[in-house]
């Protein structure tokens, strides 16, 4: 191949590049890959070639294509091994971006076998890179988990977190990822002396990062006061449990679903210690909860229904939602709502009869409101 051919291969090698990162740029992932895809083909310099094949391999994954990003790094651990050596932190970065294809494919063995690897060469050169390493060992070992390989994944995340808190700073975030998967490994195996100190720290980690009136402690302090429920050291669960129904209902709102579910747990660890007193309310506040969310979406699908002209589905709906409220003795102003748009939807259906009915128990509720608050109100068409 003469030098003219060589430095036209190159030229033309670069152009592709240079239009699939901007591509990239654009978030046109189909149009990057087919610009890095030609420039892997254009017989330019290894380096290039490498990484052409890198890029197209991320815009692969990015399209939806990770069988196409698999064989790209395939062909990059082979060129990065000829140019770099086949124990460089380059050939184990590639084979990291390998395993994450692979483990998209569902090939968790193969992909396994590509984290070790990389593994392997990034402990030969100690202190190099150990954010990196943490990474790998945290993703090697959550793949063990997800086979149920439990006992192989928990040294892989001693060792994560090791690297991580030697790669950074003590008050960084980025370790929380392996911190909480050691914790959340022991919680689950009921070992939860070993959890206990996983968790304060990174309650402690998330206190320094976001504040302690942060929604980003909640899973913490919900695992920490497991554990100590678990442990029976009621007096240590206690404030945690407070805590977490706090930020639950100061980030999500008083009725959210998180904040029932949080109630359930609360009666469940009072009702434990047979403080029944202070458990009964919790249990009986969670399901009036649960039954306002399920009538609020019940709604909103009623009027999806009626906008849709579905009268009949939406009727349906509307006629169960009701149901559901009286039985539920739901308070008057959502019982109202649901009512005027049953009312509503009968009405477009010609079925008058039944219309009527419902205006009247519209009117009773609105009479048995003026009795009890001393005023009358001017009464609402339904709408």
């Amino acid at each position: 191949m003469t030098g003219a051919v060589v430095l036209l291969l190159a030229l033309q090698a670069a152009e592709s590049l240079n239009r699939g990162r901007d591509a990239m740029a654009a978030h046109d992932y189909a149009s990057a890959a087919v610009q890095f895809r030609e420039a892997a083909l254009a017989g330019g310099e290894p380096a290039e070639t490498l990484e052409a094949l890198r890029s197209l391999a991320a815009a692969s994954r990015m399209s939806g294509r990770a069988d196409e990003a698999e064989a790209a790094l395939k062909r990059a651990a082979s060129i990065a091994a000829r140019l770099h050596g086949d124990t460089s932190l380059e050939l184990a970065s590639v084979l990291s971006s390998l395993a994450g294809a692979q483990s998209a494919l569902g090939k968790r063995t193969d992909a396994i076998l590509s984290l070790e690897s990389a593994i392997r060469m990034r402990e030969l050169q100690p202190g190099e890179r150990l954010g990196e390493l943490s990474a790998d060992l945290a993703r090697a070992a959550a793949i063990r988990i997800e086979k149920g390989e439990n006992a192989a994944a928990k040294p892989l995340l001693i060792r994560a977190v090791e690297s991580c808190e030697k790669a950074l700073p003590p008050e960084s975030p980025q370790c929380l990822g392996a911190l909480d998967a050691l914790a959340n490994l022991a919680r689950d195996g009921s070992e939860y002396g070993e959890a206990e100190p996983l968790y304060i720290r990174a309650l402690r980690l998330r206190e320094a990062s976001y504040g302690p009136e942060s929604a980003e402690l909640i899973p913490t302090l919900d695992s920490l006061s497991y554990v100590y429920f678990g442990l029976k050291r009621y007096a240590d669960a206690e404030p945690l449990y407070l805590r977490l129904l706090a930020l639950w209902e100061s980030s999500a709102g008083k009725d959210h679903p998180m904040v029932a579910l949080t109630l359930d747990k609360m009666a469940e660890f009072y009702a434990a210690q047979e403080r029944f007193g202070e458990a009964d309310p919790l249990a009986a506040r969670a399901p009036g909860m649960r039954t306002g969310i399920l009538l609020e979406s019940l709604e909103r699908s009623g009027r999806m229904l009626a906008s849709a002209s579905r009268a009949q589905e939406a009727a349906e709906l509307y006629r169960r939602a009701v149901l559901i409220a009286e039985e539920s003795q739901t308070p008057d102003k959502a019982l109202d709502l649901l009512l005027r748009a049953y009312a509503v939807v009968l009405r477009g259906l010609n079925r008058n009869f039944e219309a009527e009915a419902v205006e009247q128990r519209i009117a009773a509720l609105l009479h048995e409101r003026e009795l009890r608050e001393g005023r009358r109100e001017a009464p609402e068409k339904s709408r």
